[in-house]
This record gives structure tokens, C-alpha cells and sequence, in this order.
């Protein structure tokens, strides 16, 4: 529920300085934040003491690498052969190209036996092969006749989407389509950009650019693998919704999303100053997210009229 420093200061702020973590039996106090998510907002009374420790980790629970903290983060430094690293990045491409029916657990089973290592090798996968690995003891089957038609289905992306895909840390697709809307629509100009032109984006910084930069180089031969194995990327969009930037609340709707990305606009994943419109399930809601963007003059439409401005749903 809290970065580990918040949960410091909680600790501070109760009067507890003889340790620096929670423990079973510490009553805190919870709010629901944007009324969705659940957040510490104290901790009202201590646990006797000796109570059972919820301490920070120290090392990744599957390859026993010693963590690393990077500001906020605590992470598992091994990305390259932590098999949790592995088949977590291969998720994260699945999820964010919204790949239906290639499940975790099929992912997890293709990485523990070897017949895949990243997400380029989801695109030289065989029906016919797939259909005899054995998954929790059983043969894949007839469920490759669909796996491998889905995987296939989206080979031709915004470079925003494929770059933003690559789960390079802070840098998300919203993130990535900053930088294609600042004239980096290429994945050779991202490749050739420095620190201070990526920083020098509003909404990048030192921070950010430098993972951005970090990331261009230490997956460099996965985007090469994903473009050789068939990965196309679209030419730089155009559309009604250039230079736009749209937010939804309380709901998802992929295709939507790519509807507006493929006319020129950019997702975004907060309310900010400047969102030309906020999504959202109930366009009358009260929101945290609607409360901000009305506060800012930002329109606030519901899922139908947005895809009357897109056009009408396919």
C-alpha cells in the first residue's frame, strides 16, 4: 500500500523509532483514496513488543539477488536472468498490447521450458508445437489455434506502444508518446537523442531520461529481435486528436484507447493541468479524478459521446 519511506515517516510520526518496519498487530488507520485505493493514513497504536516483523525485503524472493533501491523503488537488479524478470517482461508485453487468451500461466510454462526467453520469441511460436506443450499437466491443445492467431493479429504498432511496451522503468506509453509528440516519432531518433534533449521535454527530467536513454540501450537487440521477427511500426500518426491528451475514470476501454491514440491523441494516465478531456463510466461522477479535472476546466464526457468523436464504435 506505501512506497518503504512512507512507511518510515508513519512510523515517526506514531513515536515509534525502535524500528523500521510494521508489525502484526499495529492498528492503522485506512482511508479509500479517489475512492478506489486503499491508503495508510496512520498508525494509531503500536504492537506489543516482539510481535511478528513485516520487514522490508532484502533479496528477490526468486533469484536471491540482493535488491537495489532507486529513489522509491526496490528492485531486483538481475533483469537478464531472474526468471521472475523474464517471464514478468513477457507479461508486460502480452498486457500492454491487450493479447487476449496468452495467460501467465502459459507464459510461465513456455519460459520454465525453455521455448521462449523474451517477447520476440512469442512471434515464432508454431500452432501445431504450442499444442503439444503440457501446461499444469495437460497439452496446450486446441487453444494454440487461437494463441498464436491473437499474438499475430497486432504486429503493426504505434512506436509509442512499441517502445513503451518494453517495460523500460518510467517509461510507460504515455511516457514514450511525450517523447514521439516532441518530434522523437522515429525509433532511430530515440536511438540517437541525449540526456539533455529527452530532459528538456516538459514532463521528462534528468531522472526519467536517463532510464529512457538507459533503456534505448540495454534493449536494443530485444527491439532488433521483435523487428526480425515480423514486429512492424506505423509511421508517425496523424489525426483530428493531434497534440490532444485524454484521461479515463472508472473504467477501461482498450479499443478506445487505440482509437484515439490512432488519431493523433495521447493517453494519459492522471489528471494534470492542460488534459483536454477526462473519460469517464458516469460523466456526472464525483470523483477524485473528476473533481481535479473540472477544477481545471477540463471536459468530463462519458464512454458513448467519446466514441462519437472518434467516429462511432467499430
Amino acid at each position: 500500500l506505501h512506497n518503504y519511506p512512507n512507511i518510515i515517516r508513519l512510523l515517526r510520526a506514531a513515536g515509534i523509532t525502535d524500528r523500521g518496519h510494521l508489525c502484526v498487530g499495529d492498528v492503522l488507520l485506512i482511508s479509500r483514496r479517489n475512492d478506489v485505493i486503499p491508503f495508510v493514513e496512520e498508525i494509531v497504536k503500536a504492537a506489543p513488543p516482539g510481535s511478528p516483523a513485516l520487514a522490508c525485503p532484502t533479496h528477490c524472493p526468486v533469484c536471491d539477488t540482493p535488491l537495489v533501491r532507486t529513489g522509491e523503488f526496490l528492485t531486483c537488479p538481475n533483469d537478464e536472468s531472474c526468471p521472475a524478470q523474464v517471464s514478468g517482461a513477457i507479461k508486460t508485453w502480452v498486457k500492454k498490447l491487450g493479447l487476449k487468451g496468452v495467460g501467465t500461466t502459459l507464459i510461465d510454462t513456455l519460459c520454465e521450458q525453455g521455448i521462449i526467453s523474451d517477447a520476440a520469441d512469442l512471434y515464432m511460436l508454431d500452432a501445431g508445437e504450442l499444442a503439444e506443450v503440457r501446461m499444469d499437466g495437460r497439452r496446450v491443445g486446441s487453444t494454440a489455434t487461437t494463441v498464436v492467431p491473437e499474438i499475430r493479429s497486432k504486429m503493426d504498432l504505434p512506436l509509442h506502444v512499441f517502445a513503451g511496451s518494453l517495460n523500460i522503468p518510467l517509461c510507460s506509453r504515455s511516457t514514450m508518446k511525450t517523447v514521439v509528440d516532441a518530434g522523437y516519432d522515429t525509433l532511430g531518433k530515440m536511438r540517437s537523442a541525449n540526456l539533455a534533449e529527452i530532459a528538456n521535454i516538459p514532463g521528462m527530467g534528468t531522472g526519467r531520461a536517463q532510464s529512457f536513454l538507459d533503456g534505448m540501450l540495454s534493449k536494443k537487440d530485444l527491439m532488433d529481435k521483435l523487428i526480425a521477427n515480423g514486429i512492424t511500426i506505423q509511421a508517425p500518426a496523424t489525426g483530428k486528436f493531434l497534440g490532444q491528451t485524454f484521461c479515463f475514470t472508472g473504467v477501461r476501454e482498450p479499443d478506445l484507447e487505440a482509437e484515439i491514440e490512432s488519431q493523433g491523441g495521447t493517453i494519459k494516465s492522471g489528471v494534470s493541468r492542460g488534459l483536454t478531456v477526462l473519460i469517464a463510466k458516469d460523466p456526472k461522477s464525483t470523483s477524485g479524478k473528476a473533481k481535479k479535472a473540472r477544477s481545471y476546466g477540463t471536459e468530463v464526457i462519458g464512454l458513448e459521446d467519446m466514441w462519437d468523436r472518434a467516429g462511432g464504435r467499430p
